[in-house]
């Protein structure tokens, strides 16, 4: 990943400096200004301030990146800040389908509050340290424009290639930690019952269904089913109406008995991996700009489409509903949850067949945008004129799905 670097002296860095000579690449007032902050806070005497801006690679839609190190330069100082930042982007070209700062609102919202309440939870609960739900430590001065964090880069965290399918090792500990996530909800709804009705069950989603949307929708779908024959692209665009009101409906209604706090973007580009020796053996969810109340299968259903093909479906699945199942009622029995009481088996299952189609939905109108050649899909690019250029690879990805969506439609078909 290419970088701009620039390296600033403690009297050079001020609000109404530019950081790099690219206006894009510039560093918002605010942000300068909560970095000094934390200098202050902190209580560096001499130091020096690096700011890299990451070069874009597609993966980001929502924010511009950028590295932030604090270096103590006094005598014998060994301090120093890692941050890793998110500005937010113009919301010029988002149509109005994203409520792009109520998004920024509830990442600082989950770092800066619910994330309190979940250590908390599971301090309280003695859960060992190597069981626990994994979170980013995140600075209070985040706010609208911009989310800073610890940079875990610099611990050995990264993140995998958006195009990639997740190794299995990466997807266990990945199901591990949303059912964990899911089991704290779960928890806040037992244990604080009024925080859990004022601040968690009113979440919605960011997304809007809007005109727009639909066409950016429809123009994804053309590109992801393009290389069907023509039968079946019409059957497809024929029911991607369908399909899109499905997807809402998962997002803002209450289909099932059983809902909690969703991450609403769980995906390999949002999961920090950490490895030895060529093995996953840390994962880490990050960015909850989408969080929403409702169904928990919907981020199941969500890693296992846009982080999987139909062959790793067909080989691991099972096993990693499984794998989600046991993880949650070992950790809701650190509470004395029974998971048949919040979550039962029988609920589990209809919803995760019931709502597949969310996953068909993801694999035709978001895994283009995933797979979008970084040099076209810039953070804050407006879609609806950008080419969505998928790449070679992408037939290849899309290998079974319209047979796995056959047996689908299929089956709903035949219990209607």
């Amino acid at each position: 990943m290419q970088i701009d670097e620039q390296t600033y002296n403690v009297e050079k860095f001020s609000s109404q400096e530019k950081v790099t000579n690219k206006a894009e690449d510039n560093l918002h007032p605010c942000v300068k200004n909560a970095i000094k902050k934390i200098i202050e806070d902190e209580e560096f005497t001499k130091y020096i301030v690096k700011v890299k801006a990451l070069e874009p690679d597609g993966g980001n839609y929502l924010a511009n990146l950028y590295e932030i190190d604090i270096l103590d330069e006094a005598p014998n100082g060994k301090k120093k800040i890692n941050l890793f930042v998110k500005q937010t982007v113009c919301a010029d070209n988002l149509y109005g389908f994203i409520d792009i700062e109520e998004a920024y609102l509830k990442e600082v919202f989950f770092y800066t509050d619910v994330s309190i309440i979940l250590d908390k939870l599971q301090n309280e609960a003695n859960i060992p340290t190597n069981e626990r739900f994994r979170n980013v430590k995140c600075w209070p001065e985040s706010g609208v424009e911009a989310i800073i964090m610890e940079n875990l880069a610099k611990k050995g965290f990264k993140t995998p290639y958006r195009k990639e399918i997740a190794d299995l090792k990466f997807a266990q500990l990945s199901i591990q930690q949303i059912a964990k996530f899911h089991s704290l909800s779960f928890v806040i709804k037992k244990k604080m019952p009024e925080y859990f009705e004022n601040k968690i069950r009113n979440l919605k989603s960011v997304l809007h269904l809007t005109d727009k949307y639909i066409e950016v929708c429809t123009k994804c779908t053309k590109a992801a089913v393009s290389h069907y024959d023509e039968d079946i692209r019409k059957e497809i665009m024929n029911d991607l109406p369908g399909l899109i009101d499905t997807f809402f409906k998962y997002l803002n209604e209450a289909v099932t008995s059983a809902n909690c706090l969703c991450h609403g973007d769980y995906r390999l580009n949002n999961i920090l991996g950490k490895e030895e020796d060529g093995e996953t053996t840390e994962v880490l969810p990050i960015d909850y700009q989408l969080i929403f109340y409702g169904p928990p299968v919907t981020d199941l259903i969500y890693f296992m489409y846009t982080s999987g093909d139909t062959q790793f479906r067909e080989n691991h699945e099972r096993d990693l509903k499984d794998l989600y199942r046991a993880t949650m009622n070992d950790f809701l029995s650190y509470y004395d949850i029974d998971i048949e009481d919040v979550f039962p088996n029988k609920v589990f299952e209809k919803d995760y067949e019931f709502m597949r189609d969310f996953g068909f939905f993801c694999s035709f109108a978001i895994l283009p945008v995933i797979f979008a050649e970084s040099i076209v899909l810039e953070p804050g690019s407006d879609l609806l004129t950008q080419d969505i250029c998928v790449g070679k690879r992408f037939p290849e990805r899309m290998a079974g799905l319209y047979e796995e969506y056959k047996r689908f439609k299929n089956q709903k078909h035949n219990q209607n």
